[in-house]
């Protein structure tokens, strides 16, 4: 995973794998492994090309998920390493959603 995360940095990325607002644990964790399994087989066609996990939270937010916190120093990734939704123009790239089934209010355009 950390490999991946480093590859996607600036990287050339096709869609978005967006999780719930909540971005609790199961959301943060099911976006990152869900884009790593599609990159995983995009990648197999067309090298060089990524889903890009999102965070759906404010950067400075995420320290108040104690617990996505402490998984993320557990497995040795540093939360620079992730992206969150206010860095992405989400109008730009295809959205896949994880953990929910539409976009937020203020998300849609």
């Amino acid at each position: 995973m950390l490999r991946f995360l480093s590859e996607i940095r600036g990287g050339n990325w096709a869609k978005v794998v967006l999780g719930n607002v909540s971005a609790d644990m199961d959301s943060v964790f099911g976006a990152l492994v869900l884009a790593y399994c599609l990159s995983e087989v995009r990648n197999r066609q067309i090298r060089g090309v990524f889903v890009l996990p999102v965070v759906n939270i404010p950067r400075q937010d995420l320290q108040l998920r104690t617990e996505v916190v402490a998984v993320l120093r557990e497995a040795g990734l540093s939360p620079d390493l992730l992206t969150f939704v206010a860095e992405v123009d989400l109008a730009d790239k295809g959205v896949i959603l994880y953990d929910h089934n539409q976009l937020a209010h203020e998300q849609k355009q």
